[in-house]
């Protein structure tokens, strides 16, 4: 669809024919990949750019919603928001409003986050996919190290532990009585609202802000000003849609930088 300086690409895939994935950039938290790259090596013959993400500092490439790939948490917003799932190739749009409740023993706790650095008030919930340690602060934190098999296997007096490979790290404020917790203990992650957020069969990404839901046009949506964007959706017959917008952007010659100045005349030639 061709419009003034806007160029809109659609495709249709019929997931009786395709397998369709998440992947994150170098299959981790942080970091950035170009999408071909991505494409490339999971030998795909479809690939779109899909969440949004932290550019520059130390949280460079960090998921700022959701994603949750086959089960694992790469990031978890614990607000209310739309995410795209898929469920054994089963696609569809839902609104998430997810709380975890961790139980060991008699201490039960609910994280504000999830692989985030660590402030002095934040309970944070690691995976293994944030990285080998949990980088928190050494002092005035306690950390729970939690096997894959779901079981207490180590209790630490400070911060920056090493994540199990497959399992987690509880990390909370010294301020939080944990002795009642014991080397051992079975742990239970009991979701509210049955989100299948730890199912190894389930995948989801934040998209933001939600164009259409339940045939539904978001009324919040704006039309004052093109955009650069990708979006993503599921037909009523199961089909996925993908669209991608492509946005010429101009300027005024008074709003220019000295450095586009310089890489138009480069690219002129001139």
């Amino acid at each position: 669809i061709e419009k003034p300086n806007q160029k809109i690409h659609i495709v249709k895939i019929d997931l009786k024919q395709y397998y369709i994935s998440l992947v994150s950039a170098h299959n981790s938290v942080f970091g950035r990949e170009k999408i071909g790259d991505i494409a490339e090596r999971e030998n795909a013959e479809i690939a779109i750019n899909a969440g949004f993400f932290q550019i520059g500092s130390n949280e460079d490439g960090y998921p700022t919603g959701t994603l949750i790939i086959n089960g694992q948490i790469f990031g978890l917003r614990s607000t209310k928001h739309a995410v795209f799932t898929i469920k054994n190739n089963e696609p569809a749009v839902q609104v998430w409003h997810p709380k975890v409740e961790i139980k060991m023993g008699n201490f039960q706790v609910v994280p504000t986050a999830y692989n985030k650095f660590a402030n002095n008030s934040s309970i944070i919930l690691y995976s293994n996919k944030w990285g080998t340690t949990t980088l928190s602060p050494f002092k005035n934190r306690n950390e729970i190290i939690i096997s894959k098999h779901k079981k207490v296997i180590d209790i630490a007096t400070r911060g920056n532990n090493l994540i199990p490979s497959d399992g987690y790290v509880l990390s909370l404020p010294k301020k939080y009585d944990i002795s009642f917790v014991k080397i051992g203990d079975s742990v239970e992650f009991k979701e509210e609202n049955n989100y299948p957020l730890f199912d190894k069969s389930t995948s989801a990404i934040m998209g933001i802000p939600f164009l259409i839901m339940e045939g539904i046009v978001n009324e919040k949506l704006s039309d004052t000003e093109k955009h650069a964007r990708t979006a993503i959706g599921v037909t009523e017959n199961g089909n996925v849609i993908i669209a991608v917008v492509e946005c010429i952007y101009t300027k005024t010659p008074g709003s220019l930088t000295l450095k586009e100045i310089q890489d138009i005349l480069l690219k002129k030639k001139l």
